[in-house]
């Protein structure tokens, strides 16, 4: 959904991709929602301070 969403892909687009490419997109979304997940656990311990 994420593609969808925020990478400006229709559904249809994003199942018209190759399975390598589908998977590239979700590894990198993956990524980027670990990033975002870590930094707001970041920001919740400095405001603890």
């Amino acid at each position: 959904m994420y593609a969808v969403l925020n990478m400006g892909y229709t559904p249809s687009q994003f199942i018209n991709l190759s399975r390598k490419d589908r998977n590239f997109i979700i590894a990198c979304i993956q990524i980027k929602l670990d990033e975002e997940e870590e930094a707001r656990k970041k920001a919740e311990r400095k405001g603890r301070r």
